[in-house]
């Protein structure tokens, strides 16, 4: 599309040469326009305002969606009323041998 002149130009006035084409070939009506002009100077300048114009940006990956948490433990909120009563009595008594046991039929039973 460019003359062998505005090559050149392109090529060794550019910053970053390979961006200014990247962006032109994306955008084929801004090329045609550029091409238009046939003063080398012109079209000098006009590349160069081309390119300040130019931003580079990074692509983001998409984001993952969010992971529902499941767990085979039970609820560490649920209360256990019959512990409690137990534990209750054992702090009333200081006998903690009622609880104790109520603990390893609940370990026996989980299992």
């Amino acid at each position: 599309m460019f003359n062998v002149v505005q090559q050149g130009v392109v090529i060794q006035g550019a910053e970053n040469p390979a961006l200014v084409i990247y962006a032109l070939g994306k955008n084929p009506k801004k090329a045609k326009e550029l091409a238009a002009i046939d003063d080398p100077v012109k079209f000098a300048f006009a590349v160069a305002k081309l390119e300040s114009n130019l931003k580079i940006g990074n692509r983001k990956a998409a984001t993952q969606p969010e992971r529902t948490v499941s767990a085979t433990a039970p609820s560490s909120g649920a209360v256990d009323s019959t512990l409690e009563r137990l534990r209750e009595e054992a702090a009333r008594t200081g006998n903690m041998d009622k609880v104790m046991a109520y603990k390893r039929a609940q370990k026996r039973a989980a299992k």
